[in-house]
């Protein structure tokens, strides 16, 4: 799972990604970055209740590649293959500056499903 300080800055960018949380609450592992502790990366695993009463923008959802997979899959034929194809297209157009699977699976969530493309600080 990436933690790391970029990943959790693509995600609070997201925010289409972001209204998509409220249906993964009740699923076991998922993760948030508390935005206000002074560590970004503090996660909170919510196999216990959320408490959502703290701001719906203190937390940052950090999806899992497998969440990442699943809001895409359903835009390509059954087949995981076609999907992958089109992955590795994309890929090969962007010469990966991604570090790893999940910054590439929501780089290309949000460039198949809102024509977004990150530059370094937002998506646009």
């Amino acid at each position: 799972m990436d933690v790391s300080p970029e990943y959790v800055k693509m995600c609070e960018k997201a925010e289409e990604i972001q209204t998509a949380k409220v249906q993964y609450f009740q699923q076991h592992g998922n993760f948030f970055a508390d935005s206000i502790t002074p560590t970004p990366t503090w996660l909170i695993s919510c196999d216990i209740c959320f408490d959502l009463t703290q701001g719906p923008n203190r937390f940052i959802w950090l999806p899992r590649q497998d969440q990442l997979q699943e809001m895409i899959h359903s835009e390509y034929d059954p087949y995981f293959g076609a999907m992958l194809t089109h992955l590795m297209n994309f890929y090969n157009k962007i010469q990966s500056v991604y570090l790893t699977m999940e910054q590439l699976w929501l780089a290309f969530v949000m460039k198949e499903k809102y024509n977004k493309t990150w530059n370094g600080t937002d998506w646009k």
